[in-house]
């Protein structure tokens, strides 16, 4: 299962701060400075994208509900104006309006 966005940071942080407080140790196995700056630089990146993803996140809420909103008017006057149709036309001529009901 793949680790989530804030498993993903908390490993990133630890490691790279452990990278950075033990280069020495490091050095061997060619994890430098700049090795550990380089994956700084990709966590700033992901924390980032993350802040624009959440901001988009929360304008398509917004703009799903006023979606919701205008359909349901627009059903509400749908139904209203078919009512007043069956009030002054006769029914065989319904489905020139898009009424299939035959109440």
């Amino acid at each position: 299962m793949p680790k989530s966005y804030s498993q993903v940071i908390s490993e990133g942080d630890v490691l790279t701060g452990a990278i950075k407080n033990n280069l020495d140790k490091l050095k061997d196995v060619n994890l430098t400075a700049e090795k550990a700056e380089a994956m700084d630089a990709m966590l700033s990146s992901l924390r980032a994208l993350n802040v624009k993803q959440e901001q988009l996140k929360s304008d398509l809420k917004a703009c799903t509900a006023e979606v919701n909103d205008k359909i349901a008017e627009l059903s509400a006057a749908i139904a209203d104006a078919k009512k007043r149709v069956k009030l002054c036309v006769p029914k065989e001529d319904w489905v020139a309006y898009g009424i299939s009901a035959k109440k």
